[in-house]
């Protein structure tokens, strides 16, 4: 927002909590929120767009009285629009790391000695370069499980890092281990999940039931995930700088036992999406010009309008919605496409 905070129609306020969507005769008119204690109406002169993200944006829309309306009036919700698709359909990439045992000291840990790592941050933050100028991904590698899969199905984001590394003192502490990790990733998960609310507190958290893993089809594909990256570092250039492997460990072979492993070990890829997905369904929360079905003058703008989860990282996916948001709401339409 930078470029754009000296423009008399933009008021950023921070530190601020958005407690609800102010609904008149089925009109978004503006949004109440609280700053330092104090209580404050935003009104709306056109429209109100949510962009919170797929946990908030389902939570403002159910404190609105907006979502699934049994639900809502179990918590004295009094329902203003009956949609029980917000905060249902919670896609997620579930991960699961793998770790394996390094030749000696090649991995990022090296750059991660106190001494190095407050050096390397500061020849980062004084030119941009060094060390702490990359992120430890050395490959992100998108890939087919097994034949005849129209698209990839898993994500492998291999770092030169071990998962549990941190900065450390060599004459304080027990030295650390040199490590790689790879992490596994299923990028179309059949799991899906769902984000109710709390109670009627919007300063209550809302519950967050990722059930990633829930579908064993899932967890069919991670596993076939660790046999395509254990076949990867198994050969050169990396079988030479590989040890040994420490999780899941040469011991879990068996479907039962990677099983057991991705159910101790699983973990999101922090991609939460579609709980107020797009579609023309009655589980539909969203138009396809992302209004909110059944309230005029709101919209929703982020990953929650996802119809599916995108089968990789989503912060671009993010900025096209946000993009697209600001072009509907500007009039602006592209001509059909000619296919």
């Amino acid at each position: 927002l930078y470029p754009a905070m000296k423009r008399p129609n933009l008021t950023v306020v921070t530190g601020a909590l958005t407690t609800r969507v102010v609904v008149e005769r089925n009109r978004a008119v503006g949004i109440d929120y609280v700053k330092d204690g104090a209580a404050a109406t935003a009104r709306a002169s056109r429209e109100v767009v949510l962009s919170a993200g797929a946990y908030n944006s389902p939570q403002l829309l159910m404190l609105s009285g907006i979502g699934p309306a049994d639900e809502l009036r179990a918590l004295g919700i009094a329902p203003v629009v009956d949609l029980p698709g917000v905060g249902r359909n919670l896609e997620e990439h579930g991960s699961v790391p793998m770790i394996l045992a390094a030749r000696g000291p090649v991995t990022f840990l090296r750059e991660l000695r106190a001494d190095r790592a407050a050096w390397w941050g500061l020849l980062w933050a004084l030119t941009g370069a060094g060390p702490f100028a990359i992120n430890g991904n050395t490959a992100g590698i998108f890939a087919r499980s097994r034949p005849g899969l129209e698209r990839p199905d898993i994500q492998l984001t291999c770092n030169t890092i071990g998962l549990f590394d941190r900065p450390w003192w060599p004459w304080r502490a027990a030295k650390q281990n040199y490590a790689f990790n790879c992490i596994v990733s299923v990028i179309h998960p059949e799991s899906r999940g769902r984000v109710p609310l709390r109670s009627a507190d919007p300063a209550d958290k809302p519950r967050i039931h990722l059930n990633i893993f829930g579908a064993e089809a899932d967890i069919d594909t991670a596993i076939r995930g660790i046999g395509l990256a254990r076949e990867l570092y198994s050969k050169e250039p990396q079988a030479s700088l590989i040890a040994r492997e420490i999780m899941p460990g040469p011991g879990a072979a068996s479907r039962d036992a990677l099983a057991g492993y991705i159910r101790r070990m699983a973990s999101t890829t922090q991609h939460p999406a579609c709980t107020c997905r797009m579609g023309i369904d009655e589980d539909a929360v969203v138009d396809a010009e992302l209004k909110v079905r059944g309230v005029a003058g709101l919209r929703v703008a982020d990953a929650s309008v996802f119809p599916a989860i995108p089968g990789g990282n989503i912060n671009a996916p993010c900025i096209m919605v946000g993009e697209k948001a600001a072009d509907l709401l500007r009039g602006k339409h592209l001509a059909p496409a000619e296919l």
